[in-house]
């Protein structure tokens, strides 16, 4: 159920009783499979495993939190606050970004760049197709797909 809310795709029209479109392993909803609005500015990030397998995705608009489990190996379906690894915030000069709010540094990777810079807590990367950030000691890689 967890990854299933991981791919809803909001909807914008406020008046909506769906509210959202269900991803489905798609990048390219152009509607709301409702009531036919667009769906709200959105990136998906890909969750790998330490053997390249894609562990989930997740739909990420600006408001969204990382908990333990999307960005951990060894955390399944962990939702307390003070696990959570990461935070979505939409900066009005960037867009999309991604904050640390973990205890220990990632690394990320700007899209077409060659190697991995620091990541530490506290800090933004911009979301864009490509990015890929690497949460930690036993973390995932994450995959900015759209």
């Amino acid at each position: 159920m967890a990854d299933s809310l991981d791919n809803l795709v909001p909807c914008t029209n406020k008046k909506c009783l769906f509210q959202s479109s269900f991803l489905d392993g798609r990048t390219d909803i152009s509607s709301c499979a409702y009531c036919g609005s667009p769906p709200k500015t959105f990136h998906v990030l890909k969750f790998y495993g330490q053997r390249s397998e894609v562990l989930r995705t997740k739909v990420v608009t600006g408001t969204e939190w990382l908990s333990a489990h999307h960005c951990k190996v060894d955390q399944a379906l962990n939702f307390k606050p003070d696990m959570a690894c990461a935070k979505a915030e939409v900066d009005p000069q960037y867009g999309v970004t991604l904050r640390n709010v973990a205890r220990e540094s990632f690394l990320y990777r700007a899209p077409g760049g060659t190697s991995f810079s620091a990541f530490p807590p506290g800090k933004r990367v911009v979301l864009r197709p490509g990015t890929r950030i690497q949460f930690g000691a036993l973390g995932v890689e994450a995959e900015v797909v759209k």
